[in-house]
């Protein structure tokens, strides 16, 4: 049932020359360990040379080609801003480099995970953004303490600072993305049972940073979700229609399931867009894009919506729901899993020359398939894709909750409130732990 792995890409085949809004960090979160803002924390200069100083990493950096990636050149047990000893690499992402640092003012307490910038101007105003982002959000989250779970589910930001050159982001320590535990297993999904606890926390995330901080996120996807354990316990895979079902699988522990504390954390808030802001037409990595995205009708925070029906959907399978890299074909993907059709009251709204590329001049509705349409294509929508119904047969509510949100109207798309609301999340509608 389960359709051949496609690369997974943040490219855009219809816009080369364009830098989509967000795919400059499309990998950078995948690796960072996250970030909870104090009340000190301002982009301003307030870095020191290190105890163990490395004269060629700023010169290096400069050096750097076009297309070359060097970063910040570490050594065990270095100071940064002369109060972070590294300890070890957490890994590296296009924006910079992940290091497990000690905190001296903090000597008992968990380790920190300071993000490197690379010494670019783009990347260093893109990080200087997020910081800005991140602050104002979590001064609404203590306004707010007590009152609205959903704060408690953003990465935390304990500091920033320069270290010579080099901007940094002092984090929380996370464990694993959605997407390394993916990995981990093989592609094959998660137990239905996590991802009912994730998906709940997930959307009293996306509802507190939605109706209460005007943001829309703009780029949720499994590598911007990471677990807050790091403990995994091993046992058979779940249930899944032509995964195998035997061997071993690493099974997440959730926090929340015996304790108060959350389970993942949402990170990456760089490409965050508050509700007044500057809205760019293009967003989101490439497979968790909404229509109305790809159809440049504009957007608002139900594209966050779509994204996230397209987490759960992978955590379920363990493959993207919409593998893909060029708009026609994702858009003819869109009509088979939802079960719609792309109307020419909907293609009304998207200006004309996008109309003249997907829209077909004598029906009016998606101009797919067509003779340029590749055999390939045509198998990946037909063979490899399939409607949500089929996908999630064995679990009829998670199938409710999905039809609500995978809609092409966004109007008609569920908030994450309305999601809340809904039955599967109601006390006593919780499947059991082995599912």
């Amino acid at each position: 049932m389960y359709r051949q792995k496609r690369n997974r890409s943040a490219s855009d085949g219809r816009y080369p020359h364009k830098r989509r809004h967000g795919d400059s960090d499309g990998h950078a979160g995948r690796r960072h360990r996250g970030v909870s803002l104090s009340s000190s924390s301002s982009v301003s200069n307030t870095g020191s040379p290190p105890h163990h100083p490395s004269s060629s990493a700023s010169a290096s950096s400069r050096d750097t080609s076009k297309n070359e990636i060097i970063h910040f050149d570490w050594d065990r047990g270095m100071y940064l801003n002369r109060r972070y000893e590294v300890r070890r690499k957490l890994g590296d992402g296009t924006f910079g480099r992940v290091l497990e640092c000690a905190d001296r003012l903090d000597r008992d307490g968990p380790r920190v995970a300071v993000k490197v910038i690379r010494d670019v101007d783009r990347y260093v105003e893109n990080a200087k953004v997020e910081a800005r982002i991140l602050e104002k959000v979590n001064n609404i989250r203590r306004e707010f303490a007590g009152k609205h779970p959903g704060g408690r589910g953003i990465v935390r930001l304990y500091d920033v600072f320069f270290h010579g050159r080099f901007f940094c982001m002092s984090f929380e320590r996370l464990g694993k993305t959605l997407y390394e535990v993916i990995q981990l297993n093989n592609h094959v999904g998660f137990y239905m049972y996590d991802i009912q606890v994730i998906a709940k926390e997930l959307l009293e995330t996306l509802d507190f940073i939605h109706s209460v901080c005007g943001l829309t996120h703009t780029d949720i996807k499994m590598e911007n979700v990471m677990l807050t354990g790091y403990d995994f316990i091993s046992c058979l895979p779940p249930p899944r229609f032509g995964k195998p079902t035997g061997g071993s699988y690493q099974r997440p522990v959730l926090l929340s399931v015996e304790t108060r504390h959350r389970s993942v954390r949402l990170i990456d808030f760089g490409n965050g867009v508050f509700s007044r802001d500057h809205h760019s037409t293009i967003i989101n990595t490439r497979q968790y894009r909404s229509p109305e995205v790809i159809l440049e009708q504009g957007w608002d925070e139900k594209s966050d919506m779509w994204s996230i029906a397209c987490v759960f959907a992978e955590m379920y399978t363990g493959e993207l729901l919409f593998p893909t890299h060029a708009n026609a074909e994702h858009l003819a993907m869109i009509e088979r899993v939802s079960e719609d059709v792309l109307t020419p009251e909907y293609f009304s709204h998207s200006p004309r020359d996008v109309r003249q590329t997907y829209q077909n001049p004598i029906s009016g509705c998606l101009d797919w398939p067509n003779p340029n349409t590749t055999r390939e294509s045509m198998r990946a929508v037909q063979e490899d894709c399939f409607p949500l119904s089929r996908i999630f047969h064995r679990y009829p509510a998670m199938y409710e909750l999905m039809s609500k949100l995978i809609r092409i109207d966004p109007s008609r798309r569920y908030s994450a409130r309305k999601c809340l609301d809904y039955c599967m999340f109601v006390c006593g509608r919780q499947l059991p732990i082995t599912e």
